[in-house]
């Protein structure tokens, strides 16, 4: 048998370290996604739009959702969460303006008319 010597071991078999900043050998290149996933979740879709919303596809994948929706609210909104947008600004791309129940009257006051004013 041919014994073959790859980087990283020395002949003995034993694994050696590699020297820092090495070139890269192998491995997914960079923004390839993983084939894997992405077969995950096109299996998931698939599934999800045979099923349907009445468990023989009616609907397709929104039929499958609304269901989901309806049956399992803390399933949805975790899906929701995940398509949302993370960042929300305020008008313009300022801050939110907040009113909350641990203001002052005259905070809460004040607030309210900054509002109005910077929607004009």
């Amino acid at each position: 048998m041919v014994e073959r010597y790859f980087p990283g071991k020395d002949k003995s078999g034993k694994i050696i370290p590699f020297p820092k900043g090495h070139k890269k050998m192998g491995g997914r290149g960079k923004g390839t996604p993983n084939k894997t996933t992405k077969i995950l979740k096109d299996a998931i879709l698939l599934a999800a739009t045979d099923v349907g919303e009445d468990g023989s596809g009616k609907d397709g994948l929104v039929g499958y959702l609304r269901t989901i929706a309806m049956r399992c609210p803390q399933a949805f909104v975790g899906l929701l969460g995940r398509v949302i947008p993370v960042q929300i600004t305020g008008e313009g791309g300022g801050p939110i303006r907040m009113i909350t129940m641990d203001m002052s009257n005259a905070e809460a006051a004040q607030a309210y008319q900054d509002t109005l004013k910077s929607n004009g």
